[in-house]
C-alpha cells in the first residue's frame, strides 16, 4: 500500500499535533515532517519526500501564499494545501492562483481533512465546505462588478481621491464642482459597486482594480 506522506506546516504546536495525530491514525498516510517557520520548508523539501503539505497561511516570518510558487516550481510533486484561520475569499482566490490545490480552515473537521488530503493527492482540487460560499459571492460580486455601467472618469477619479485619504472639499476643488456634486457622484458609485459606503466601495474598486 502506497503511503501518503505528509508535512505540516504551522506555527502553532498545539493545531500540529491534532493534525498529526489525526493523519497518523489513518493507515495509508503519514506525517513525515513538520515546521513552525516558513524559511525552513524548501531546505527541507529537499530532504524529505513529501505527496501533500498542509501550510498556514500566515506565519511570524514567510506566509504560505509566498511560499507556495516556490513549492510548485521546485517540488511539483509536493500538493500545496493552505490550512487557515480565515475564509477571507480573497486568501483563497490568491492562495489558488499562487497554485494551492486546496483550502482548509483550521476548523476543519476530520473526515474532511482526510478527504481533502486524498483528493489532492491524486490530482483533484479541495475546498472546504464552509469556504465554498463566500467564494462564490466574491465571484458574483465581481461578475455583477464586471456586467454594470463602467465608472466614469469623474467617478474612477473621485474614487481614486477617496482611497488616498482626500476630503470631499479637497475633491471638489480638484474637479472643480462643489461637495453637493461630489456627494451626487458617490451615490452614483455606490449604487454601481453595490456599496454601502466610501470604504467599502474602495475596498471593491481596489480588489477588482477598478483603481491602482
Amino acid at each position: 500500500m502506497r503511503i501518503v506522506e505528509v508535512m505540516l506546516v504551522d506555527d502553532h504546536k498545539v493545531v500540529r499535533e491534532g493534525i498529526k495525530y489525526i493523519i497518523n491514525s489513518q493507515k495509508d498516510m503519514k506525517v513525515v515532517a513538520e515546521l513552525e517557520d516558513g524559511n525552513d520548508v524548501l531546505n527541507l523539501l529537499r530532504k524529505v519526500s513529501v505527496d501533500v503539505m498542509l501550510l498556514d497561511i500566515k506565519m511570524k516570518n514567510v506566509g504560505g501564499i509566498a511560499l507556495i510558487p516556490k513549492i510548485v516550481k521546485s517540488f511539483p510533486r509536493c500538493s500545496v494545501i493552505i490550512l487557515s484561520m480565515y475564509d477571507n475569499p480573497n486568501y483563497i482566490f490568491e492562495a489558488i492562483h499562487a497554485g494551492a490545490k486546496g483550502y482548509l480552515l483550521k476548523e476543519v473537521g476530520s473526515d474532511e481533512l482526510i478527504h481533502a488530503i486524498r483528493s489532492v493527492h491524486v490530482g483533484q482540487g479541495f475546498l472546504q465546505s464552509s469556504v465554498t460560499l463566500p467564494v462564490l459571492k466574491k465571484v458574483a460580486m465581481d461578475m455583477q462588478i464586471e456586467k454594470s455601467t463602467i465608472l466614469t472618469p469623474a467617478e474612477l477619479g473621485i474614487l481614486s481621491m477617496l482611497a488616498y485619504g482626500k476630503r470631499y472639499k479637497e475633491i471638489a476643488v480638484a474637479f472643480s464642482i462643489s461637495e453637493e456634486t461630489v456627494k451626487k457622484h458617490l451615490k452614483n458609485i455606490y449604487e454601481k459597486l453595490g456599496a454601502s459606503d466610501k470604504t467599502e466601495a474602495v475596498a471593491i474598486a481596489l480588489r477588482c482594480k477598478l483603481i491602482d
